[in-house]
């Protein structure tokens, strides 16, 4: 399997897809239409892995995850298609082991909402990929 650069922010941040579009590989960021409570609509962006599905999960540190520890678990597992660590606590990260399933659907997240006149829904889930989620996907 090889990998490529998800976003190259040039933070280090260690996320990896199969295409540098937020829309090219398993791993993407699609934008959906909301409607808040005062009727006005914001797009929304959503994490989306295709096909994914969560084979395993567990804790580790922040420290650990920061480091490589989620993504190092993935490497490990020659079934693994994708790994997220996301932030719990200020101490601890969850880390979730993705597989591929050709008749499942997909596996989404939420990671922003636009604020209008100041920031898009994808900016957000890009300034976030590196402190609350750090993806890492291997590619076919």
């Amino acid at each position: 399997m090889s990998t490529a650069t998800f976003f190259d922010d040039g933070t280090g941040n260690k996320l990896q897809s199969c295409g540098i579009s937020p829309s090219n590989g398993l791993l993407s960021i699609n934008l959906r239409d909301f409607v808040n409570s005062d009727g006005s609509t914001v797009k929304q962006a959503w994490f989306e892995l295709e096909g994914g599905y969560i084979a395993s999960q567990g804790t580790m540190s922040i420290f650990d995850a920061v480091n490589g520890g989620c993504s190092d678990l993935c490497a490990a597992d020659q079934n693994c298609i994708a790994s997220v660590a996301v932030r719990k606590t200020s101490e601890a990260s969850s880390c979730r082991i993705f597989y591929h399933s050709d008749t499942g659907g997909k596996y989404e997240r939420y990671c922003g909402s636009e604020i209008p006149g100041a920031y898009t829904a994808p900016d957000i889930c890009m300034t976030a990929l590196g402190n609350d989620a750090i993806w890492a996907v291997r590619c076919p």
